[in-house]
């Protein structure tokens, strides 16, 4: 009776070790070129996309435009702010 006792147990401890170790985390290494490479192109796109509000007062009214600075081109008709 023991033995199948002492069997029962130790494939319980043999399972829930088996668990433990496909559940425990691991550390995934990533590649530093590629990932800067990747980095530097978005933030080159970020940049080149350059855009401001321009404010002016006409008849005491204040209207705002926005501007693409890279182009040069009005992206928005004047808008009344107040």
């Amino acid at each position: 009776m023991s033995i199948i006792k002492n069997m029962k147990v130790s494939c319980m401890l043999l399972l829930i070790s088996g668990v433990l170790i496909s559940v425990s985390p691991c550390i995934a290494m990533a590649k530093d070129n590629e990932m800067q490479g990747i980095k530097s192109d978005v933030e080159k796109s970020i940049r080149v996309n350059d855009k401001v509000w321009v404010y002016k007062r006409e008849n005491g009214k204040l209207y705002m435009r926005l501007k693409d600075l890279e182009t040069n081109e009005w992206l928005t008709e004047w808008i009344l702010v107040g």
